[in-house]
């Protein structure tokens, strides 16, 4: 994936597709992979493709790889950006 492996010194740069897993708000979904948002962006969008086969129900069941842009309520769950 495009910058999923970028690193700076230490920290790794957050995107699209890897912000939600060090998001405070991301929940786990019981018995799946995909996780849930508790705090949802209202103008999110996840690929066409990805709402058809159910890989993209947000916010209650998701996989953020599919996403189409960065999430506007993001908050760190370490208290950094």
């Amino acid at each position: 994936m495009e910058a999923d492996q970028a690193q700076r010194g230490n920290k790794m740069e957050l995107t699209k597709y890897n912000e939600c897993y060090h998001c405070k708000e991301k929940r786990e979904v019981q018995g799946n992979a995909h996780i849930k948002c508790n705090n949802p962006d209202p103008d999110m969008t996840g690929n066409a493709r990805a709402r058809s086969r159910g890989w993209f129900y947000y916010p209650s069941c998701f996989d953020p790889v599919w996403k189409e842009k960065m999430c506007s309520n993001f908050i760190n769950k370490k208290g950094q950006l």
